[in-house]
């Protein structure tokens, strides 16, 4: 009996064990991008394919995956803003969300901050974003040289060396 026990206790908690992996997996960790896949639509309705955006770029691109509704993406645009003023000014971001066009946009014109704002398409969750923000820093060769849900320290020595050098 006291086997049985312990086989079913064992069992449980590598159960447990998977599940929390899975969890900490689909919410905390940023998944990879299929950048030709994802269309980008700015205000005036013209579309173009992210890879072209990032290959356009001069430096390092930004990609912010966010929603308007998102209290913590509103709280870290400014510091974005504000870090990139001041530490990497050359460096072009990208605020994407796959919510219907009035509230990507009018997002952008409420929160006075002058990054391009992208409507996206397929959704956020088709390729793994569900938690919001998700922050990419992207070289011009498509390389993920940094990747963060949740906030991020932009005026941390790792993420300006990052951005700075590429």
């Amino acid at each position: 009996m006291k086997t049985s026990w312990k086989l079913l206790i064992s069992l449980f908690l590598i159960a447990a064990a998977i599940a929390s992996f899975y969890i900490y997996s689909k919410f905390r960790i940023a998944p990879g991008l299929p950048f030709e896949r994802i269309v980008l639509q700015d205000v005036t309705g013209q579309k173009r394919t992210l890879a072209d955006a990032i290959r356009d770029s001069k430096a390092a691109v930004i990609l912010f995956f966010g929603q308007s509704w998102c209290s913590d993406c509103h709280h870290e645009l400014p510091r974005l803003k504000k870090a990139r003023d001041q530490f990497f000014p050359e460096t072009n971001v990208f605020v994407l969300s796959d919510e219907k066009p009035s509230l990507v946009f009018g997002w952008q014109s409420n929160s006075g901050i002058h990054f391009p704002f992208f409507r996206i398409t397929p959704s956020l969750d088709s390729f793994g974003v569900v938690a919001y923000p998700t922050t990419y820093i992207i070289s011009q060769d498509f390389e993920i040289l940094y990747s963060k849900v949740g906030d991020v320290n932009w005026s941390s020595k790792e993420v300006i060396r990052v951005i700075t050098e590429n």
